[in-house]
């Protein structure tokens, strides 16, 4: 019994010299640990400050954090639908949007761009654009289900005296931000591809997806001068003329 007794001093040394040997590593871990949740508390109150359309909860502040890293480049997803099999166009080719690109948040979304030179007066335009579309479409113009309601959106379903004056997520087309003047749109491949390698948008980050996602839906920037205007009405356009072909 005293021999085994002699031995414990010996076995306790033995075991610390072994975790001395993790002590760095679980020290370097544990930091980066404490670095990696005091950012993500931080993003995570500048991001609910930006979302003011969708629900300020973790669960859906992790999703769009994976949608960072999973969703489109807009370089790489313009060149593949340049080569899409559906050759269909409704919009002719366009300049090269001049000077830099806007400047995108840091979260994809709520889907938007920092805004450069644009006017309430513009604003107003666009969204008239989509109410004469409306009218003369006979297309159904209602509160925006992907926006949480916080624009109007023109829908790609029949505006019917004694139907629903709700639309459905997957025909919530083209809508105007009301905070920056950008516009999301549905076009088609070569179209959304043309937009995006002109300048004059970004792609949504989780386009084409699913199948309520279209695969041309893209993000137009906010015009500057009245010139930009007529541009963006034009591709406004080309979205009306395929969410026609969706009906």
């Amino acid at each position: 019994m005293p021999k085994i007794l002699d031995t414990v001093p010996q076995v306790f040394a033995d075991v610390n010299a072994h975790l001395a040997l993790f002590r760095p590593t679980t020290v370097a871990l544990a930091s980066a640990g404490i670095v990696l949740a005091a950012y993500t508390v931080a993003d995570f109150f500048a991001w609910t400050r930006f979302a003011y359309n969708i629900p300020h909860n973790p669960l859906y502040y992790a999703f769009v954090r994976v949608a960072k890293i999973v969703g489109h480049d807009t370089t790489t997803h313009a060149a593949r639908l340049r080569k899409s099999q559906d050759t269909r166009r409704f919009l002719a080719d366009l300049p090269e949007r001049r000077g830099p690109v806007p400047q995108l948040p840091a979260w994809p979304f709520p889907h938007r761009h920092i805004p450069q030179l644009t006017t309430p007066s513009f604003l107003a335009r666009l969204e008239a654009h989509l109410v004469s579309a409306s009218s003369k479409h006979n297309l159904l113009l209602a509160p925006s289900i992907r926006e949480g309601g916080h624009a109007t959106s023109l829908y790609s379903q029949p505006n019917l005296p004694n139907g629903p004056n709700k639309g459905l997520f997957e025909n919530d087309r083209m809508h105007v931000h009301r905070d920056d003047a950008s516009v999301h749109v549905s076009l088609t491949p070569r179209d959304a591809a043309e937009v995006m390698q002109k300048g004059w948008a970004t792609v949504f980050p989780l386009a084409g997806f699913t199948k309520t996602l279209d695969e041309g839906h893209v993000l137009l920037f906010a015009p500057r001068d009245e010139e930009e205007l007529g541009r963006v009405l034009e591709i406004m356009d080309a979205g009306i003329q395929f969410s026609l072909t969706k009906l």
